[in-house]
């Protein structure tokens, strides 16, 4: 009977195993197919003449994404509606955008602009682009159910804007509220030694106080008012209206839909901000006829995915201009957040001005800052490269701010777009104790040490008059090296840098009247400004991404969607939460990561 058990499973076991043997070599089997087939049949998407270029900017829109693995390539090209790029470059975009101009197969561009996520200088950036576009005689469409400010913007581009008859567009201003955790620390029993220099440093202040502080209020209240001041005027030149009209539109819309009986989609076709107010199918009607069809059926439609695959290559063979992007944090090395990271950034650097084809160097720099030690890796980084003869033209994004301005002191250029922000020349840093927590849970630190500092590095121990001592006397020497830095750079004067080191932010506008930065304009204006300084006016741009992680290949196959609600939830806790887990000082502008809202 035992025997008949055994044979039993021994039977089963086997037919396991050759089940699973099968499976397996079945699965390889149509791998290695797939991949012959992606290799030797050409699956370019074929465009028709008179083709409408959908393009949908749903989700994140960003300065730099990894370079996608050969895994990639290969699940986009045979499963790209099945596998999503984990967010869309805005110079893809752009280039795209560009393309279209000139192209005979494209009649219209249609412009999805619900959910995008990104920032006003990325905003601003396509906005112009769409205006172009219009210039040379490409018409460009949008339909949405809801405009919010940041996809209004864009919006607002296009030569015809149409909004669903129950929709509306909700421009309201824009605030600046972070969250301030000074009573649930002090719940907590969490003692938060701050540091800072810089009147108007407000990066951890939030830490130490439950409201804002008048400085920090006035501060914001500049920056705010000026970037809001540049959005009326983008969006007036974009529908030929008055900027008081966006300003009257944002300060009085409760009142405005109350007197349109609450039809806000009315309203909006009354204020001139769009031109049709009509459901998605009757603006597919409205594009069809304006192209020569009787039925919507008859469009054909090409994905912005889809049209780029069909654009050729840009890889210059000589005499080019390296374009280096980054975005995020600043810290030393890769912690498996969206931040850039020193040791890997150093090594791009090195990398693109080692190529024979590099005669200048772009580093396109979106940043609220971060370590000062990861910033100074960076920057030095940059010097020796500026030092070899070759022009170094740092191009700041939606913010070079802190770090991100400490790294730039190293360029022979800086540049910021309109809506950068940027400056906050200041340093902080945090030291969180947690004595009162342990002992309110009856948890006790004793002990011998063979100095009187030896307990300085133990949370859990108070920290000594000595200890903040010293630690303010090197905050107070990073402070002045950072000054140093700028002074040397931009050729200031004692008291002029102890005014305008003081903590405070600027637009790119503002910023170019302090001074602070050479020319007003975006990454086209960095490569031109870069190649005419290399004597080689023509030169074009050659892109140096960044090497892909493992976890990117897991992005593709994960919606963003997915998660955004909870990254958008949580956003606001991650920057302080890193000044609090990590020790150090930080050329950092929190302020502007948290808190700050367009939509």
């Amino acid at each position: 009977m035992l025997f008949s058990i055994s044979n039993l499973l021994r039977r089963l076991w086997r037919a396991i195993d050759i089940s699973r043997r099968v499976v397996l070599n079945a699965l390889f089997v149509l791998l290695a197919a797939s991949i012959l087939l992606a290799a030797f049949t050409d699956r370019t998407p074929q465009i028709p003449r008179a083709s409408v270029l959908r393009i949908d900017l749903a989700g994140p829109l960003v300065e730099e994404t990894p370079e996608p693995t050969g895994v990639e390539r290969l699940l986009l090209h045979l499963a790209p509606h099945i596998v999503q790029p984990a967010a869309i470059r805005v110079t893809d975009v752009v280039r795209v955008l560009r393309a279209a101009a000139h192209d005979p197969r494209i009649a219209l561009v249609e412009i999805q602009t619900s959910g995008v996520e990104t920032d006003l200088a990325k905003l601003h950036t396509l906005a112009q682009e769409i205006r172009l576009l219009r210039q040379s005689g490409k018409p460009v469409w949008t339909h949405s159910d809801l405009y919010t400010q940041a996809a209004y913007l864009v919006a607002a581009a296009c030569d015809r804007v149409s909004l669903h008859p129950l929709g509306a567009v909700l421009l309201t201003g824009f605030g600046f509220y972070p969250l301030h955790f000074k009573k649930l620390l002090d719940d907590l029993r969490i003692d938060v030694t701050l540091l800072r220099a810089g009147t108007y440093k407000s990066a951890a202040e939030p830490l130490v106080r439950d409201s804002m502080s008048e400085e920090t209020r006035a501060a914001t209240r500049a920056w705010l008012d000026t970037l809001w001041r540049a959005f009326r005027m983008d969006i007036a030149q974009s529908r030929n209206i008055p900027a008081e009209t966006v300003h009257r539109y944002a300060q009085d819309l409760d009142r405005l839909v109350l007197d349109a009986n609450g039809d806000a989609a009315l309203l909006a076709r009354r204020q001139h901000l769009v031109d049709a107010v009509e459901t998605y199918d009757a603006f597919q009607t409205a594009m069809a006829k304006h192209l020569g069809h009787e039925d919507p059926a008859e469009l054909s439609k090409v994905s912005l995915e889809e049209y780029a695959a069909t654009l050729p290559a840009r890889t210059p063979t000589k005499d080019a201009v390296a374009v280096v992007r980054a975005q995020g944090a600043i810290v030393p090395e890769a912690d498996g957040t969206d931040a850039i990271a020193a040791d890997a950034l150093v090594e791009r650097l090195q990398r693109a001005a080692s190529d024979p084809r590099t005669r200048a160097l772009v580093l396109r720099l979106d940043s609220p800052g971060g370590s000062a030690a990861a910033a100074e890796d960076i920057r030095s980084a940059l010097a020796r490269i500026r030092d070899t003869g070759m022009p170094v033209v740092v191009s700041f994004g939606a913010m070079g701010a802190s770090g991100a301005y400490w790294i730039a002191t190293a360029a022979t250029r800086i540049l910021a777009e309109p809506m950068t922000l940027t400056g906050s020349i200041g340093v902080f840093a945090t030291i969180p104790n947690l004595t009162r927590t342990a002992q309110h849970l009856g948890v006790t630190s004793d002990g011998v040490g063979t100095t009187e500092l030896a307990d300085q590095t133990n949370p859990l121990r108070p920290l000594s008059a000595r200890t903040t001592a010293a630690l303010e006397a090197n905050l107070q020497h990073t402070y002045r090296r950072f000054q140093s830095l700028v002074a040397q750079a931009r050729g200031f004067e004692a008291g002029t840098i102890s005014r305008l080191a003081q903590g405070q932010v600027w637009t790119g506008e503002a910023a170019k009247a302090q001074h602070l930065v050479d020319a007003v304009g975006g990454e086209d204006l960095a490569v031109t400004m870069a190649a005419s300084l290399a004597g080689v006016p023509d030169a074009p741009a050659l892109e140096f991404r960044p090497e892909p992680q493992p976890i990117d290949l897991l992005a593709t196959l994960v919606p963003d969607r997915v998660f955004a609600p909870a990254f958008r939830l949580l956003a606001p806790l991650s920057p302080l939460a890193h000044t609090l887990a990590h020790g150090g000082i930080f050329a950092w502008a929190v302020e502007l990561t948290t808190g700050w809202t367009t939509n």
